[in-house]
């Protein structure tokens, strides 16, 4: 219909207002903002979806599932607040005629807000609420003039810098902690767009940051994800479960001011190199300039070991590279990770160069080894594999026997002494978000083997399911030996599976009832 018989606009419709006579009018040609039912607006879509509602606007629906998502959810779930929620919508008409809580609208169309019409059009709802809508009267008589005001109109409406997922976690608490946590230190923490720094307050390079910043600092130093960090930081806000990681903890104000001053003293390490190279190493400038998050992720794992001085051990007994970055991928520092009194950048110079000669270096010369053309250092260090098989295995390598002597020393005079309240802080943050699975032997159950099979099975494809949609690692779902455990046991309620031992609090909080379910679903009650 479109197609072949094209209607320029709506001829005439009856929309319902949320109360008779309830309008504010503005400007000479009296245009209205109003509160339409949305039952009414329904009922449009399904009468003139096709037929010229849309026909003056600027495209028609484009799909977003995550928008689409939070719209549809806000419809069937929380009706009462869609008001509050919803920018609503704008349609531009030559007349209207209001008669008590109704209005007749002749020879209009939709210009802002097909989404949300369209989303309401065809989503079930039995509870009607109210949509805030603009009603423009055209102000011109002469066709032409008629046709660019629309034009104008439509084309001001719908042109504004997009929304970004960093836009949309900038009111939560979780943020506003975080910047308050900061300002307590003084360090500026940006977690609005716009926001402007007192430069005179916070002078340091490292006291001033972002949001989004400290989420690759964290996903590189913590979480040793190098290659996200650095190739797909847009994508780090609008990942639940990558987020939930990041930011439903509660992070030591020292390490967090400590991970700003690897930024502003890298970046101007990396500045010195580029003046000072001399050519004798090929590799130096690109793999530094492009090495930032590669380096954090190395730090990482030497102040890990240095501070917890089992993990090479376990690093070393672990068969799969998955399960050795495991073992260093936990939030377990609760302490600051520099001597209190390092700022001197001859100091983090030093750091950073032994890392480079160390680890960073050899394990791109590794890779260089059996791909001898590779010089793409900008790729390499956007993948989280390229850092897991070549520069933590150097690490690995060197590290195997523990951290030799003279090592020693020289991370003693740059990294922070750790006191025993510190040590034991690390440890409760181990218990407190670590997967920590006991295998007890002698521990029995009463569920039948067939039964647990059954289980896993069921456990497995939900967690596939899980990963895949949310382009996450299996094991940030749940690990193996959890899945194994959970199967043998069969918890059906959420203290029984926590009772467990085999989740972390943030598993727990996004897959445990999911779980529950799943076991439940095969455990007679």
């Amino acid at each position: 219909m479109e197609i072949e018989n094209p209607k320029e606009y709506v001829d005439e419709a009856i929309i319902k207002l949320d109360a008779p006579d309830n309008y504010m009018r503005f400007g000479t040609n009296e245009s209205l903002i109003v509160n339409i039912s949305a039952l009414s607006l329904k009922n449009l879509y399904e009468q003139y979806g096709y037929r010229g509602l849309f026909a003056q606007n600027l495209r028609y629906y484009v799909k977003n599932a995550k928008i689409d998502g939070n719209i549809i959810k806000s419809i069937q779930e929380q009706p009462e607040n869609f008001w509050y929620y919803n920018n609503g919508v704008i349609l531009i008409c030559d007349d209207y005629v209001i008669e008590g809580d109704s209005i007749i609208v002749q020879n209009f169309s939709i210009i802002n807000g097909g989404q949300t019409t369209k989303l309401v059009g065809e989503t079930e709802f039995t509870q009607d609420f109210y949509i805030q809508c603009k009603i423009i009267k055209n102000k011109y008589e002469a066709v032409d003039d008629r046709l660019e005001f629309i034009a104008n109109v439509a084309e001001a409406s719908n042109t504004q810098k997009p929304i970004k997922d960093k836009d949309l976690i900038a009111n939560r608490i979780e943020q506003r902690l975080l910047k308050k946590q900061l300002t307590n230190v003084g360090i500026f923490c940006h977690i609005k767009r716009g926001e402007k720094v007192n430069k005179k307050l916070y002078p340091a390079a490292w006291q001033n940051t972002t949001n989004e910043e400290l989420e690759q600092f964290l996903l590189s130093f913590v979480y040793q994800k190098s290659g996200t960090a650095r190739g797909s930081k847009a994508s780090i806000c609008g990942n639940k479960e990558r987020y939930n990681l990041l930011f439903n903890k509660k992070y030591n104000s020292g390490l967090l001011g400590d991970l700003l001053k690897i930024k502003a003293f890298y970046k101007l390490w990396a500045n010195q190199i580029k003046k000072t190279d001399d050519g004798s190493d090929p590799y130096k400038v690109g793999l530094v300039n492009n090495g930032m998050f590669f380096m954090t992720s190395i730090i990482g794992v030497v102040c890990k070991i240095y501070y917890r001085h089992n993990v090479i051990e376990q690093i070393t007994n672990s068969v799969m590279s998955e399960q050795k970055l495991e073992v260093v991928a936990q939030h377990d520092i609760d302490h600051p990770i520099f001597c209190l009194d390092l700022d001197k950048k001859e100091q983090f110079f030093a750091l950073f160069e032994y890392c480079y000669t160390k680890f960073y270096r050899p394990g791109y010369e590794f890779l260089k080894s059996f791909k001898e053309k590779y010089n793409n250092y900008s790729n390499f260090t956007k993948i989280n594999n390229n850092y897991t098989n070549y520069v933590f295995r150097q690490i690995e390598f060197e590290y195997r026997h523990g951290i030799p002597a003279d090592d020693v020393n020289f991370l003693n005079a740059i990294l922070y002494t750790a006191s025993e309240e510190d040590i034991l802080r690390n440890e409760s943050l181990l218990k407190k978000y670590v997967n920590v699975v006991y295998t007890d032997a002698t521990a029995e159950s009463d569920i039948l083997e067939s039964v647990s099979a059954v289980i896993k099975e069921a456990l497995v494809a939900y967690r596939t399911k899980t990963y895949r949609l949310n382009r996450i690692k299996a094991y940030e779902v749940f690990k193996n030996v959890s899945c194994d455990r959970i199967a043998k046991f069969a918890p059906t309620t959420l203290e029984d599976l926590k009772a467990l031992r085999c989740l972390d609090e943030a598993q727990l909080t996004l897959y445990g009832q999911d779980i529950v379910n799943i076991v439940k679903q095969y455990v007679a009650q």
